[in-house]
């Protein structure tokens, strides 16, 4: 009730409450079921990112042992055992992509391990290019690093880097 002074009398009236304040039960529940789809995407989005995240670790990893192994035997001496071409798994091929056979064997010409990461170096210890005329001892090796790692949804995935080394007399 509000009192009005009208004329020099008081007169009483009352001021009706057309409009309500505050929410409805209905858009209370809207807003909630539109902030929970929100704080879902969020979640997916983050979950996402590192996912992405965890992979660019790895990849970066990887490369970084293959560039190791490659210093490492490219530092090495023309003859050395570890850069000469093997045939590990008697087929006669020198394969530049060989790792693994089926059973899981290591069929590569080196290997090592390191974490999660399997390191495998092969040697092809003929001239690639053709570039020179030379025989198998003295004609530039072809040396392919791979690194292969599997993630925690059993895919597996590789890098490889390559490189010529020369016979330096």
């Amino acid at each position: 009730m509000v009192a009005q002074l009208t004329g020099g009398t008081k007169t009483m009236r009352r001021i009706s409450q057309s409009r309500r304040e505050g929410f409805t039960l209905v858009e209370v529940l809207a807003a909630v079921v539109v902030f929970a789809f929100g704080v879902l995407a969020l979640y997916r989005l983050q979950s996402a990112g590192v996912q992405s995240n965890t992979f660019s670790n790895d990849l970066t990893q990887a490369i970084t042992l293959a560039q190791d192994r490659m210093e490492l035997l490219m530092s090495l001496p023309y003859n050395n055992s570890d850069i000469r071409q093997k045939d590990n798994n008697g087929d006669g091929v020198s394969g530049i992509d060989k790792t693994v056979d089926g059973s899981g064997n290591p069929i590569s010409d080196g290997n090592a391990t390191v974490g999660k990461f399997h390191i495998y170096w092969n040697v092809v210890p003929k001239d690639p290019f053709k570039l020179v005329s030379s025989d198998d001892e003295t004609s530039p090796k072809r040396i392919r690093i791979i690194v292969r790692w599997q993630r925690g949804d059993r895919s597996w995935h590789s890098v490889s880097l390559e490189c010529v080394k020369p016979d330096i007399i």
